[in-house]
């Protein structure tokens, strides 16, 4: 796996790399950018044969299989999959589970979802994905959901970022943008969500990403982690490789800690304020990252 920084390439390294890699997959590789069949070579290390082998598969993933070309949410009427705060070109809004053209078996894993949106921008202009991972009912989502159904859901927003929001962000900021940062907050986190089967779909994911796709990922923050997390950590860690790992920080449930690090890479006012920033996105039900979870738990409650 992926042992190579892109930033330390040479422009003659890399199109060299490229241009192999161009003769190596043949006729038709034309449509594909050299940013595109970069990603791909720095996942495999340069390596070509390594590289047209995962591209090839990427390819035939693409044409073959039935989640691999979904709906764009915001695109002729499709509903978001998850909330949004702080975009021009998308308004802000939140995970429509009502509307007709979300699919049924979304719904069913919906109240089991902790929280996720895309937030606002970092520093260097790059959209910021905030989960909160410690409010997921991991039990109810191993129950609610399959490992098909989640990388479905998966896929839906992963092509929403990298379609629509990133061409916003490559806008905004004058320059090609290509990744994002994702903060998991694991605050509330605890032993009864502990769960091989929630792990495993969280492997799933892992898997999936890492070969469709490579190099999307910036920098991943774990914050606000509880002394159990060691546990989970334990196993989730050797399946991650070199170059994943090199981009992941893990922080306690230091309030200091958290905020010093994260303001490092986000303007305090883009970020939420349960992470210490001052953004409350007061002016949307549910604030900066709405929680299905905590919905249907206040629901409960008043029946």
């Amino acid at each position: 796996m992926s042992s190579v920084d892109i930033h330390n390439l040479t422009d003659k390294q890399k199109t060299k790399a490229i241009a192999d890699l161009r003769a190596a997959l043949g006729p038709g590789n034309e449509k594909h950018d050299d940013r595109e069949l970069l990603r791909f070579l720095v996942a495999r290390s340069l390596d070509i044969p390594a590289t047209t082998q995962m591209f090839q598969n990427y390819l035939k993933w693409r044409q073959e299989s039935p989640i691999a070309n979904p709906p764009l949410p915001t695109v002729d009427g499709n509903p978001l999959q998850t909330c949004v705060r702080g975009f021009q070109t998308v308004p802000d809004g939140d995970w429509d589970i009502n509307h007709p053209l979300t699919p049924e078996k979304f719904k069913k894993f919906y109240p089991n979802m902790g929280g996720g949106c895309f937030h606002k921008f970092a520093k260097d202009g790059m959209p910021v994905f905030i989960e909160r991972t410690g409010l997921h009912d991991v039990k109810g989502l191993a129950v609610n959901c399959s490992e098909e159904t989640m990388i479905d859901w998966h896929v839906r927003n992963q092509e929403f970022i990298f379609e629509i929001l990133m061409k916003e962000a490559s806008q905004r900021s004058g320059k090609v943008i290509e990744k994002h940062y994702v903060i998991f907050d694991c605050t509330g986190l605890g032993f009864h969500q502990f769960s091989m089967t929630g792990i495993q779909l969280l492997r799933a994911i892992s898997t999936h990403d890492s070969l469709y796709y490579p190099e999307r990922l910036q920098k991943l923050f774990i914050v606000n982690t509880p002394g159990l997390f060691a546990r989970a950590w334990g196993i989730i860690k050797p399946w991650l490789d070199k170059g994943t790992l090199e981009k992941i920080v893990i922080l306690g449930s230091s309030r200091e800690d958290v905020t010093k690090s994260l303001l490092e890479y986000v303007d305090k006012d883009s970020l939420p304020e349960f992470l210490g920033g001052s953004c409350t996105c007061s002016h949307m039900p549910g604030g900066c990252v709405p929680s299905p979870y905590l919905e249907e738990k206040a629901k409960a409650k008043k029946k």
